[in-house]
């Protein structure tokens, strides 16, 4: 391996952590607002439900 290769496998190695640490900054605040987003609509879908099911129980 020329030294200029090492070089730039360093480089390209600290590039990548950077990139992944700011990645995966973004990837929890995506995931937590992914979270939030599924159990609100999954509160309203169940809520749905449960509207639409009533009358069927009932009757």
């Amino acid at each position: 391996l020329p030294f200029a290769d090492i070089e730039w496998l360093v480089e390209s190695r600290a590039v990548e952590k950077s990139t992944r640490t700011r990645a995966d900054k973004c990837c929890k605040h995506l995931r937590r607002t992914v979270r939030v987003f599924t159990r609100t609509f999954t509160n309203v879908l169940d809520h749905r439900i449960e509207k639409n099911d009533r009358p069927l129980r009932s009757g």
